[in-house]
């Protein structure tokens, strides 16, 4: 399990994405789902084998898949000071009970996204920011409607 936290300065949010706690719930979920998109898209959410039970395995990097709704997540957040934090998990290598370490310096130096110079490190737009805020409070509403019960239905 990996741990990473960005500064404030270096992840440099725009202060909507962090105004209040929907909109860090909203963006943290946004680290999320970009995070997990840049693992699939470079093809380092797959277990690389060869050789069967002594043979080299592991490799992959994953994080928790994203669902539909916009969700606090424990795997993604964004602080109240600007600061990000990300937890995955990463496989390190090895070769039967021998680490590969080598390939184990590839994977953590080379493959895991970066919060800068990727797809994943663009921030988002302020409209964006608006729109997955937006979409937060409308299922908050919603989730908040179907609790409401009338009181001579109400459990006694």
């Amino acid at each position: 399990r990996c741990r990473v936290v960005i500064a404030a300065a270096a992840a440099a949010l725009p202060p909507l994405t962090v105004a209040d706690r929907a909109s860090r719930v909203a963006t943290g979920d946004w680290l999320a789902r970009k995070f997990f998109d840049a693992c699939r898209a470079a093809g380092d959410d797959q277990r690389t084998e060869t050789g069967g039970w002594g043979g080299k395995k592991g490799g992959e990097i994953r994080i928790a898949v994203p669902s539909q709704f916009v969700l606090e997540r424990t795997s993604a957040a964004a602080r109240d000071d600007g600061a990000i934090e990300l937890r995955f998990t990463v496989a390190l290598p090895a070769s039967g009970r021998s680490i590969e370490g080598r390939w184990c310096a590839r994977v953590l130096c080379d493959r895991v996204p970066r919060p800068s110079g990727s797809d994943f490190a663009k921030r988002p737009s302020r409209r964006a920011c608006q729109r997955c805020k937006k979409s937060s409070n409308h299922q908050d509403e919603h989730a908040n409607a179907a609790n409401v019960v009338e009181p001579s239905r109400r459990a006694r």
